[in-house]
């Protein structure tokens, strides 16, 4: 975890602030709505915890706001009560809502759930940015093959022989080919 921000009103700092403590991550502390934006203008955080209510603004619109960045995990603490409803409405933007009572063990667990889902997160993502690159290839590789076949009058797999030939007699990759391929030889 990088940074985390807990916005919270004042009189619950410390006890907000003792349960982040234990993480060794730096903690960035934000009493309203005005400070918050500032600070998630000012950095990047990992982790935004939001306490609802607050005096200058609404916690629901900020954690709205905040969850823009992907890369950060969104929780907000309301009461018992909001938080019910707030999880209903809030889920479709990624923000984890939980009552504010939350303990020591709620916290790390609830922490370690966040890290277990980013961590998932960006396998997938890194999945997915390999599947869309091989994707790519596979159009560029057509491409020379729809090249060749107007052009040249070659079929599928003669104009796919070609392109191999041409990277290997020219030590270049099969997509440096293609590239060959339809810049026009």
């Amino acid at each position: 975890m990088e940074n985390i921000l807990l916005v919270c009103p004042a009189c619950r700092q410390r006890e907000l602030e003792k349960l982040f403590v234990p993480f060794g991550t730096p903690i960035f502390i934000a009493h309203g709505v005005c400070e918050a934006r500032k600070n998630l203008c000012d950095m990047p955080f990992s982790l935004i915890v939001i306490e609802a209510p607050l005096d200058d603004g609404s916690a629901r619109e900020l954690a709205v706001q905040a969850s823009a960045d992907p890369s950060a995990d969104v929780v907000l603490l309301a009461s018992p009560v909001q938080a019910g409803h707030f999880a209903q409405s809030l889920g479709k933007y990624g923000i984890y809502t939980v009552p504010k009572n939350i303990g020591e063990e709620e916290i790390w667990f609830l922490v370690n759930v966040l890290e277990t889902a980013r961590n998932r997160f960006e396998a997938l993502e890194k999945k997915n940015l390999k599947l869309m690159k091989r994707l790519s290839d596979e159009r560029m590789l057509t491409k020379a093959k729809c090249v060749l076949a107007k052009e040249q009058g070659l079929t599928e797999e003669e104009a796919h022989r070609l392109i191999e030939k041409k990277a290997m007699d020219e030590r270049i990759s099969l997509l440096d080919a293609a590239r060959y391929f339809i810049n026009g030889f």
